[in-house]
């Protein structure tokens, strides 16, 4: 298991080996994500904002925010179920 100390700024560092596992950089996303009384650290690669325009839809306009929170949700509670 690897580990990270917060600092006095509320920031972390990810481990090294962690890093490279997921491919992550600087500047990449990670979303966290509340499960009762866990943090779980997605890595966010691309977004449903890319793919703006490719689809067209007809009626009210979707919030992709809401939408990815629970698209999000639904598959981490799948991941651990």
């Amino acid at each position: 298991m690897a580990e990270s100390v917060l600092t006095s700024k509320g920031q972390i560092t990810l481990p090294k080996d962690i890093r490279e596992g997921f491919d992550l950089g600087k500047g990449d996303v990670i979303d966290f994500v509340r499960e009762k009384d866990w943090i779980i650290m997605v890595p966010r690669k691309g977004n449903l904002l890319d793919l703006f325009g490719s689809v067209k839809h007809k009626g009210k306009p979707l919030d992709f925010t809401r939408l990815r929170a629970k698209v999000l949700k639904a598959f981490i509670k799948s991941r651990h179920d």
